[in-house]
């Protein structure tokens, strides 16, 4: 058994999720027009209360998004965020990958198991 944390183990996460995350408040930003340091800090208040950072749709949460949409039900909400979290993974795609060497240990460490 080879137990290993990812992020900044195996691959850049903070690389990716802090471009990601700029680039889906930019568009978010232009969306429902607020200034995109408001939207950051409201992703942190977001954050804090979960104690982490990893919610997915936190932006369903975001107290700016719900004054400009009312009370649309997240169903409908997720339909109206297609820009900004297409920006999140088209960063994700250029910027999340495995770092210098990893593959290639990790199939080392494979080829060392014995079953």
């Amino acid at each position: 058994m080879l137990i290993t944390d990812l992020d900044n183990t195996l691959y850049d996460w903070i690389i990716f999720f802090s471009k990601g995350s700029m680039a889906k408040a930019n568009e978010l930003s232009k969306l429902i027009n607020v200034d995109r340091k408001i939207l950051m800090d409201e992703f942190e208040a977001v954050h804090q209360y979960y104690k982490n950072i990893e919610q997915s749709f936190s932006i369903l949460e975001l107290k700016s998004v719900n004054r400009y949409f009312g009370n649309l039900s997240p169903k409908d909400l997720v339909k109206k965020f297609d820009i900004p979290l297409h920006a999140f993974n088209s960063v994700r795609k250029k910027y999340l990958h495995l770092c210098d060497n990893a593959e290639e240990t990790l199939l080392i460490l494979k080829k060392m198991v014995i079953f």
